[in-house]
């Protein structure tokens, strides 16, 4: 697979640092060190999915996909997770999500039947797994509630901290375009809620290179789903995120 080669020592991945020794071994026996390149599909809408995707760094974004193409966020891929979810529940990937690429770092790639094997093989291993699984619906659910009900700049507020403690760092690059996709805005929304969270210096944002400048700024912006997908995650994966920067 392309940007992918076998590791030569332990990932830095929070979900796999709090996995128990002999299925994180058992992991990285087989594990390759993949480079996430921004825009890059790791898994398609349909195909049969084979490689479960431990990111160290970088962004994994499962965007719902429309017949006519339209697509629309409906979960982030961290440090504290995994991408690759229906190959562990005997499913192939469903026919409207596509996990892709969304800030470029590193990953670790892991084949879906030596993952499955693991969590047959290890009760601990396996209720992490189910506990992460379950903080991903539990998310995805919040995310549907959030953009029904708040404002836009209340969810870019939210979809920011969630990449920056996901990311363990306060400065990444983000295009518009690509914020505007995640959230199912237009970009002219996105233009006007960055340029407002600016101006308050929340944040600054110049040619694609966002930085948070005032966390506790952002989070006072924010709906309240931000600190209930955050506790879920915290509780599903203890300090796998890490504290809040």
């Amino acid at each position: 697979m392309v940007g992918s080669a076998k590791i030569g020592h332990a990932p830095t991945s929070g979900f796999l640092d709090r996995a128990p020794e002999n299925a994180r071994q058992e992991l990285l026996r087989s594990a390759r060190a993949h480079d996430l390149v921004e825009g890059e599909i790791l898994q398609d809408v349909g195909e049969p999915i084979k490689t479960i995707y431990l990111p160290a760094s970088g962004i994994i974004s499962l965007l719902a996909v429309s017949k006519e193409g339209l697509s629309v966020e409906a979960g982030l891929v961290g440090r504290e997770g995994f991408a690759g979810i229906s190959a562990l529940l005997g499913r192939e990937s469903p026919g409207n999500v596509r996990a892709m690429s969304q800030i470029e770092g590193k990953a670790l790639e892991v084949d879906a039947d030596v993952f499955g094997h693991a969590m047959e093989t290890s009760e601990e291993f396996s209720n992490l797994a189910k506990g992460y699984i379950n903080a991903v619906w539990a998310e995805t659910a919040q995310s549907v509630a959030c953009n029904r009900l708040h404002t836009v700049n209340e969810r870019c507020a939210r979809w920011l901290l969630l990449v920056a403690d996901r990311l363990a760092r306060s400065e990444f690059r983000l295009t518009q375009e690509f914020l505007a996709m995640m959230l199912g805005i237009r970009r002219p929304s996105v233009s006007v809620a960055a340029e407002q969270m600016q101006e308050r210096g929340l944040i600054s944002y110049r040619r694609g290179n966002l930085r948070v400048l005032d966390r506790d700024g952002l989070q006072d912006s924010s709906c309240e789903c931000y600190s209930i997908i955050r506790a879920e995650l915290d509780l599903a994966v203890p300090g796998a995120l890490g504290p809040p920067l």
